[in-house]
């Protein structure tokens, strides 16, 4: 167990970068009019910025968690962390939609890394009593960055260019590597767990499809054909993940865990939360590019 002075200075820098992952997966909604314009991109092309991002974090978020256990957490939370970086420098400066298409998945591949080793590293960093505290402050970091992403985007787009949506990113994750870097102890699993590569591809693959059918839903119906084979799809695959986590002898999930009903209940209400505000992104994301041209920043193609 770290210092408790080192332990809050690190939990602030890692409540920040969950706070700018949340943020990013809703700040680009308010900006797809001036990205049509400035990028001359098309609907199919403003639909793969905002869910480029979004199913790269939600397919890789399960197997990242692995990472940590194998090779660090400390190495795995900064690789995580320069790579998300690196993405959002080279979004800030790139003029292709393509790439930053590509940019976008790569800050999500970073994203998909971060939270599930934060959460992991809570634990190692607070004591039973002040350990709620931790958990809680970076689970209301992570709830705010998703609507707050669409009051900061409306506020920079109207003082800068687009471009500031991603260079807002740059001192906060780069406050978040100095002071992992400085402040938290590496850590691993006593036995390097195997990866259950089986088990993360149908993971990957059933989480992406779920989410995408979510995120694709209130354009395409959500009754609609494409909708309901994207989440039944997605389902059966996972329905098959949890059966081959039953029999896997270094399972990416430990089913023990939901005899637990705190740990049930808690996971069922993250999962209900995050569907909830992917739901109201994806919205919001549809109402933005029927209405961009009526708001204040979607000046550029009015």
């Amino acid at each position: 167990m770290m210092r408790q002075t080192h332990a809050w200075g690190a939990l602030v820098a890692l409540a920040l970068a969950v706070l700018v992952v949340g943020l990013d997966a809703t700040i680009l909604n308010v900006a797809l009019p001036t990205l049509a314009a400035d990028l001359h991109a098309d609907t199919s092309e403003l639909q793969w910025i905002i869910n480029a991002y979004i199913l790269a974090l939600a397919g890789m978020m399960l197997p990242a968690g692995v990472l940590g256990d194998r090779y660090g957490r400390k190495r795995t939370l900064l690789t995580g962390l320069t790579v998300f970086q690196l993405g959002s420098v080279g979004a800030a400066l790139t003029t292709s939609t393509p790439l930053l298409i590509a940019l976008r998945a790569v800050m999500g591949i970073g994203a998909a890394v971060i939270i599930p080793i934060v959460m992991s590293m809570i634990p190692l960093m607070f004591d039973d009593q002040d350990r709620p505290k931790a958990v809680g402050a970076i689970a209301a970091s992570s709830s705010v960055g998703l609507p707050l992403g669409l009051i900061v985007g409306g506020y920079l787009l109207n003082h800068y260019p687009w471009h500031a949506i991603f260079w807002i990113n740059l001192p906060v994750i780069l406050f978040a590597l100095v002071a992992v870097t400085v402040l938290v102890s590496e850590s691993r699993a006593a036995v390097a767990p195997r990866v259950d590569v089986v088990g993360a591809v149908v993971a990957v693959l059933g989480i992406v499809a779920v989410v995408y059918g979510l995120v694709e839903a209130p354009g395409a119906g959500w009754l609609s054909t494409r909708t309901i084979a994207l989440v039944a799809g997605g389902l059966v695959l996972l329905i098959g993940f949890v059966g081959w986590q039953a029999r896997a002898t270094q399972p990416l999930i430990d089913l023990a865990l939901f005899r637990d009903n705190r740990f049930t209940g808690g996971t069922v209400a993250m999962a209900l939360l995050t569907s909830c505000s992917t739901g109201c992104s994806s919205r919001s994301h549809s109402i933005s590019r029927r209405c961009g041209a009526t708001m204040p920043w979607g000046r550029a193609c009015g």
